[in-house]
């Protein structure tokens, strides 16, 4: 009996020990976690320079209004940012259609971000028979510039501006007492002269007149109506033709489409 009574006892201590324990878990702090927050920060558009929100900037998709998918005569190319990029020239059947509508489309942007004035674009008879050009740099179908220009007649003439207002004198005779000397006659006018501002300060506006110049087989260049940027530029480019920059009212630029 007594050695019953060991095993049993023996037994009822083995199963004791070997009995697991159960695992004490500690509670935690649990961390409450806070709601993200949105820094909204207004900024300005790279290529168009409008100042968005940043509701804004989400929905902003500027870069479809200076996208080109339309066929264009190759006259050379310039150097951009992101490489080589293609000058070309529009010709008369730019103004009809699809391509018409696209291009008013960038041309309105154009004027509303970065024109100081209002001008039209030059008809098709002119774009047709020489006396207008429409000069477009695109990298791929993407446009980085655009350049309206025409041919001046020889009753035309434009003033020298040193100020650097811009702004042509209105008469000729008011002109012509100011400094009879400062007057002369250029044979090409820039109407519009536009470059994307991360192209800015690249070359791609001197390349862009100077195959203008190609085109016409040389000849000194006037600018109508330069904002402050343009007239810099203008003042730059003249120092090349060894004048100041000339200044002029385009003669098509009331003329009706």
């Amino acid at each position: 009996l007594d050695q019953i009574q060991l095993v049993e006892v023996f037994l009822a201590m083995l199963s004791t020990s070997c009995r697991k324990r159960p695992r004490v878990l500690k509670d935690k702090p649990r961390t409450v976690s806070k709601p993200q927050r949105l820094l909204a920060v207004a900024r300005c558009c790279r290529d168009c320079g409008l100042r968005l929100s940043a509701l804004e900037d989400a929905l902003h998709q500027c870069s479809k209004a200076f996208d080109w998918p339309f066929p264009a005569e190759t006259i050379c190319s310039a150097s951009a940012s992101s490489g080589q990029c293609r000058l070309v020239r529009l010709g008369a059947n730019t103004l009809r259609g699809t391509t018409l509508s696209r291009l008013a489309e960038l041309w309105e942007t154009i004027r509303e971000t970065d024109l100081s004035h209002s001008l039209d674009l030059p008809s098709g008879e002119r774009l047709a028979n020489g006396s207008a050009w429409l000069l477009m740099a695109l990298k791929g179908r993407e446009v980085l510039g655009l350049l309206s220009a025409e041919r001046i007649a020889g009753t035309s003439s434009a003033c020298l501006d040193s100020s650097g207002s811009g702004m042509k004198q209105k008469s000729e005779t008011d002109a012509s007492k100011a400094d009879i000397g400062q007057r002369t006659k250029p044979t090409l006018g820039v109407a519009v002269v536009w470059v994307r501002r991360r192209e800015r300060r690249r070359g791609l506006a001197t390349s862009l007149v100077d195959c203008l110049r190609r085109l016409n087989g040389g000849g000194s260049v006037a600018f109508s109506q330069p904002t402050e940027l343009g007239f810099n530029f203008a003042s730059s480019y003249s120092c090349r033709q060894h004048t100041g920059p000339l200044v002029y009212d385009p003669d098509w630029s009331d003329e009706s489409k």
